[in-house]
Order: C-alpha cells, then structure tokens, then sequence
C-alpha cells in the first residue's frame, strides 16, 4: 500500500531543522559568493508561481555554488516597495499606501520563508516604506534662500528695467516650431519615400540612417529639397550629430536654387550666436531676400532687425512696412506686433482702430498676447506695463511647474459612493475595522 506523501508536514519539519541547524554559515574562512534577484513589488496579495519560476534559478545556483565550492552564500532579499505598483494597488483597494505595503509584504516574506529559500541578509532588508510615506511634513528652505526665488526677483528686475529704458517686447512663444513650414511643390517621389522613413520613429536608428544616406547622395544630385532637409539635420539632428558648417552648406545649396525656407533658414544661421557660421552681413542679405520672395516669417524678421536696429540702422516706418506686409499674410505675430505699435503710439501713430483690427485677427489665431491686450483695452494702463505682469506670471508659473514637488495624492481619488461601498465592504471582509478612517490621509510628504 502507497504512503501518501504528506508535503505540508515533511515541510513543515525540514524548515524547523534548517532554522535550528542552517547550512548557510559564515565562519569567515569560506569565500564569499554573492547572488542577487530582482526584488518583488509588494502589491498585490502575494507571490503567485511566476515569482518561484524566477527566483528557483538563483536558489539552485546558490546551493550549488554552497556545496560545490564551499562558498558562504550573500543572497539579500528586500522589497521594491517604492513607485506606481504599490500605490496603485493602495488606490485599487482604498487603503494608505504605507498600510497596504506592510501588509503585502508580511505575507509576502511568510510565503518566501515557507519555501525554504537560501536567502541571507534578512536583517539588511532595505525598504523605503515608512521613510518614503511619513506624517511628518519635510522642513522646508526658507524662501529667500530658494533658487527659484532669485530667478522670479531677478525676472522682476528684468521687467522694471524695461519699462523703464521704453524697450519694445517681442512676445513670441512657439514661434521657432512653426517658422519653417514645409515646402514641397514639385518635389521627387525620391524625397518623399526618403523623408517618411527619416521621420518614422518606429524603425530603428539603423533605418533611419540609411534613409538619410540616401538623402544626401540625393542632395549631392542637386534636388533641392534634399538639399534643405539635409540642412535641418545637420542643424536640428538626432539622425546626424549637429555641424553648423554642414547644415550652412546645404542651406546654402538650396537656397541658391530658390528654394524659399531654405533662405529664409540659412538667414537665421547667420544671425545665430554660433561663432563658427555667424556672419550679420550674409544674414541680413538673405533675410531680406527671402522677405522679398514672400516668406511672411522672414519679413516679420525683418521688421523686428529695422525696430531694434542691432544689425541694420533703425527705421521705424520700414518697421511698420514689413509688419504690414507680413500681418496681411496671416503672420499672428506680425498681426499682434501692429497692434501693439498702434495702441502704443511709440513707434507708429496711435490709431486705436487699426489696434483693435490687426490685435483680433492676431487673437483669432491663437495668440493669447493678443486677446490679453483686447480684453484690458478699458483699463487705461500702458500696454508695456500689462504685458511685463503677464510676462511676470508666465515665467513665475513656469518656474512653479519646473520646480514643484507633487503631493502623494494629487488631487485626491475620484471615486463615487457605490465604489467607496464596495472597498469598503472588501476591506471590512479582509479584516480591517470598519471605523479605522482610512480615507482620512494626513498630508503625506515624499
């Protein structure tokens, strides 16, 4: 007659003898050999099969290295108990993050001592638990010794010098993600199959590459649309590491041949800070030919250098010109730029008519400046000093968003009755009183 095999108490038997009598010994004579796994997330209600499949392989391994070799086996085990997993799974039940982890992780090292592994160093477990979700708020640097402090005074101080000296602003966000627009009439199917697998980033870098191989020797053959795309990735890269010489070359190719953004862009590299292609003559010439071409960026460009009067000698009525020309077609900055001039009454005749029209048509594309300066048009307030407090309030509210820390529950949890029910319900079956008042966090700090 079989005798059936009873594994819960032959089991049961051997971890007592091995906890009275372990075979992992360090006696300070054997080398050492150290084994290491990838730490369990605690959340969830404990180990399934798929972490034993993972952790035997280290276990046997050690046990070899123990018996063959004489080894003293280092074999840590800890928790990964800090990040997304555990405080979803604390979300999904409704309970403390810091609560949920221990739970999960008293069951989950009970499971791991029921199987007998060879892990050492239980007393060096490294959890991040109760340092990562604390009740007590983290001391906070005083404000006049925070950085992001000095970068809003020294903003301030900016603005009020401004307004002071009479300095026209050129408000401009997102302007150099959009001054290049495509421009592609007649061009190849060559440059067209090339340049879609240049964009696709689902290849591989390897692909991508020998599309942009293959671009060149297409720009060596004189297509000039080649020619400007191989000029923005030698500027921009990441196919290419950025050359400013090269992409001045091929900026150049293209635009000999009249290609109309590439003029435009070979006069921004000029006018560029980069020493090894500046050149404000050749800039300003191109500028102004790619103005002349009908680039509305490059006359609204133009217009800007004749108002500042950096490169060229200031002329104000020329100014107005380019920025008319540009604001009738279509250009939102140029259109914004006008209004601005108008209601001032600085550097153009004040015309409170002309403001009004050009600001609209600059706000009904978007540009928040714009609908700003329309919508205090009745406060009698000099533009410059509403737009340096809205200039304010935007690097301020970046520096805040750059810089601040998130709580550990921004928001709260949206979560409606019957769901709060439920939880409820499900926590009260899993042992929790029901009036512990678990949702009633205090303010956790990380």
């Amino acid at each position: 007659m079989a005798i059936p095999y009873n594994h819960r108490e032959i089991e049961e038997k051997w971890r007592k003898e091995w906890e009275a009598h372990p075979v992992n010994v360090n006696d300070g004579k054997k080398p050492k050999y150290y084994c290491l796994d990838m730490f369990p997330y605690p959340s969830g209600n404990g180990l399934h099969v798929g972490h034993w499949r993972g952790y035997v392989i280290s276990d046997v391994w050690s046990r070899y290295k123990m018996l063959n070799g004489g080894h003293y086996i280092i074999h840590p085990m800890g928790w990964d108990a800090f990040g997304l997993p555990a405080e979803n799974y604390a979300i999904k039940m409704g309970v403390h993050p810091a609560k949920s982890t221990a739970e999960n992780v008293a069951n989950i090292k009970r499971q791991i001592n029921e199987i007998a592994a060879l892990y050492d160093l239980w007393y060096a477990q490294r959890d991040t638990i109760i340092g990562t979700y604390q009740d007590t708020p983290e001391q906070r640097i005083p404000l006049s010794q925070n950085k992001e402090f000095k970068a809003i005074k020294n903003a301030v101080i900016q603005e009020a010098e401004r307004l002071r000296l009479g300095e026209i602003s050129f408000e401009e966000k997102g302007l150099n993600q959009q001054d290049e627009p495509e421009e592609y009439r007649n061009a190849s199917y060559d440059y067209w199959t090339l340049r879609d697998v240049i964009r696709d980033e689902s290849l591989t870098m390897e692909e991508r590459g020998e599309a942009v191989s293959e671009m060149e020797r297409l720009a060596e053959s004189g297509d000039m649309y080649a020619q400007y795309l191989m000029g923005k990735l030698w500027r921009d890269g990441p196919l290419l590491i950025p050359d400013s010489v090269e992409a001045r070359y091929w900026f150049e190719q293209a635009a000999d041949q009249g290609h109309l953004v590439a003029q435009y862009s070979l006069a921004k590299l000029y006018l560029s800070d980069d020493l090894e292609v500046r050149d404000t003559r050749k800039g300003m010439n191109w500028l102004y030919t790619a103005a002349v071409n009908g680039s509305h960026y490059a006359m609204y460009r133009l217009a800007k250098e004749c108002l500042k009067g950096e490169h060229i000698q200031k002329d104000t009525a020329r100014a107005v010109e380019w920025f008319t020309r540009s604001a009738e077609r279509g250009n939102p900055y140029a259109q914004y730029m006008l209004g601005k001039l108008y209601l001032t009454g600085t550097e153009a005749p004040y015309d409170e008519e002309r403001a009004i029209h050009w600001l609209t048509r600059s706000a009904e594309q978007g540009n928040q400046y714009a609908q700003y300066l329309l919508n205090h048009l009745e406060e009698n307030r000099p533009p410059s000093a509403m737009l340096a407090v809205t200039r304010l309030l935007h690097h301020m509210s970046r520096i805040f968003r750059d810089n601040s820390v998130p709580k550990s529950r921004p928001g709260g949890i949206q979560i409606d009755r019957k769901r709060l029910k439920k939880l409820q319900e499900k926590r009260i079956a899993m042992g929790h009183k029901p009036d512990d008042h678990e949702q009633q966090w205090p303010d956790m700090t990380m």
